[in-house]
């Protein structure tokens, strides 16, 4: 009985960490403007980044790595979105 209990408890933890994890495509779709927000507003959507690279003409490059999806977005040093450098999404 204590097994059984302890095994439902141990598949609902899994089960919930599961769920609890987003892809970066599900947060970051190619018909969401990106356009419009800043350095700031990009991270609240997409996390914390895994890099951030200052690139020779002073922008920054920021850069999420989750689960196969690769985001790269090049922001001014005002933190103004300038483009999307790289988007790459797992099937």
């Amino acid at each position: 009985m204590n097994y059984l209990i302890v095994s439902f408890i141990i598949a609902g933890v899994c089960t919930f960490n599961i769920v609890r994890k987003k892809r970066l495509s599900t947060k970051f779709k190619k018909d969401e403007h990106i356009s419009g927000k800043n350095k700031e507003e990009a991270i609240s959507m997409l996390g914390k980044p895994n890099s951030e690279s200052i690139l020779a003409d002073g922008t920054y490059l920021l850069q999420w790595y989750k689960d196969g999806d690769h985001i790269g977005i090049v922001f001014d040093n005002a933190g103004n979105f300038v483009r999307v450098a790289s988007q790459k999404m797992k099937l």
